[in-house]
């Protein structure tokens, strides 16, 4: 099959859609069995992170459909993914700051250290999908 064919191409957005729903589905199993304290301080800024990182992973699939439709939309709406995932980076990164500069115990801080980044590359995963995408969208467009 060739790389260029329409249903390689298909095939290989759904491998990539289904990667994304993965990896929600792996952080979610995660924090379930760890069940892991999340002081108060950070309730918000965690439940921000979780919106961008939502928010990213619905553009990368709006964008997947806008592929079939209109290529404008797809640049479009691939731009918004690539907002957001810089958006999720500084917010991860301002929280994991914050909880290392805590008087928390060790143990805790790098566990919701991983946590936070487990989150965060959900909207990684996204961004790398849409550069996938754009090079599909080129090249369908030659």
């Amino acid at each position: 099959m060739s790389p260029f064919s329409p249903l390689f191409l298909f095939l290989e957005m759904v491998e990539n859609i289904d990667s994304v729903i993965n990896k929600f589905d792996e952080v979610a199993y995660k924090l379930y069995i760890e069940r892991p304290e999340i002081p108060q301080t950070y309730h918000l800024k965690f439940m921000e992170l979780v919106h961008q990182v939502t928010e990213c992973a619905e553009n990368m699939a709006i964008a997947s459909r806008a592929f079939f439709r209109n290529f404008a939309t797809v640049r479009d709406y691939s731009q918004k993914v690539y907002i957001l995932e810089h958006e999720s980076d500084v917010s991860s990164a301002g929280i994991r700051q914050q909880i290392f500069d805590s008087d928390m115990e060790l143990a805790k801080k790098l566990q919701l250290n991983a946590i936070m980044t487990e989150v965060a590359d959900i909207a990684d995963i996204a961004e790398d999908y849409i550069d996938e995408l754009l090079i599909f969208t080129i090249k369908r467009d030659i």
